[in-house]
């Protein structure tokens, strides 16, 4: 079961274009993968619409991650939701990937989660992902890129085989206002004790405070607290999406050097993410 304490080593920044960041050190455009094990193979997911339209990695389309360095992500998509999926959970991106790879750069993987969600209304839930407009450079090393994690601790307000809602919490932040666009792929756990966790889903949509939301259809406000949306991951809807598949599709082996793009084997430890993958 993760802790409180170790609950940061379950995800990473994720982005889809770290050229452009690179040459326009502004850009806010990123998500949050989730690293879990599911029947011994190595899963990351994240949401559907922070990959887009990804299928193969090439040079105008390749994922990255920012692990103690930035890396190309190593793996491949093994399944994406449809626009409107009728049996399955929506904006859900799965992708098997090198485990040792993730573990090379600092992070580790989840349990395989619960057959099926304990979650229920009332349950005081951990959101954890990392807000785009918080990235920026190291103060004293300019050349390394900080990513900013946030905490959204709040109550479940509703719960369904589809849907998960958190609310009305306080993130821990030293800002009065900002937005949650890249936490959309970060976990969602329950709190089983005060430094107990299990994980129970994924995010896929963050409202901060004093952004505005749509509260009923034609109803725009301006939000008093904090709004995590997401959807329930279980071992009982991971066997739905990916029993059928080949094994050999979801054991990946490490990456050298794809169609051109060089992938660095091995990463040393120390820092944050280096913008120049140095």
């Amino acid at each position: 079961m993760p802790t409180l304490a170790k609950c940061s080593k379950f995800i990473a920044p994720i982005f889809s274009e770290f050229g452009g960041i690179i040459k326009e050190p502004d850009s806010r455009e990123q998500g949050t993968m989730t690293f879990l094990i599911y029947r011994d193979f190595h899963l990351g997911i994240t949401a559907k619409h922070v990959v887009g339209d990804y299928e193969l990695p090439s040079l105008e389309q390749n994922l990255s991650l920012a692990l103690t360095k930035m890396r190309p992500l190593p793996g491949r998509l093994v399944y994406a939701s449809p626009s409107d999926p009728l049996d399955g959970p929506a904006d859900l991106a799965i992708f098997a990937l090198h485990g040792a790879s993730i573990v090379d750069g600092g992070k580790d993987f989840l349990p395989e989660p619960m057959a099926i969600t304990t979650l229920q209304v009332g349950d005081w839930c951990l959101s954890k992902g990392y807000p785009g407009e918080l990235r920026g450079p190291h103060k004293t090393r300019p050349n390394v890129m900080q990513h900013p994690q946030v905490d959204v601790a709040a109550q479940c307000e509703g719960v369904s085989d589809r849907r998960i809602r958190v609310g009305a919490g306080k993130a821990r932040h030293d800002k009065g206002r900002f937005s949650f666009g890249g936490m959309s792929g970060g976990p969602i756990f329950k709190h089983v004790t005060e430094d107990d966790l299990e994980f129970v889903g994924m995010i896929t949509e963050g409202i901060g405070p004093r952004e505005q939301c749509l509260t009923e259809p034609g109803v725009v406000e301006e939000t008093d607290g904090i709004l995590v949306n997401g959807i329930p991951i279980t071992k009982t809807i991971l066997s739905r999406l990916l029993d059928h598949l080949p094994e050999k599709l979801l054991a990946v082996q490490p990456l050298r050097v794809l169609r051109r793009i060089h992938v660095v084997d091995k990463l040393p430890r120390s820092g944050d993410s280096d913008i120049n993958g140095k």
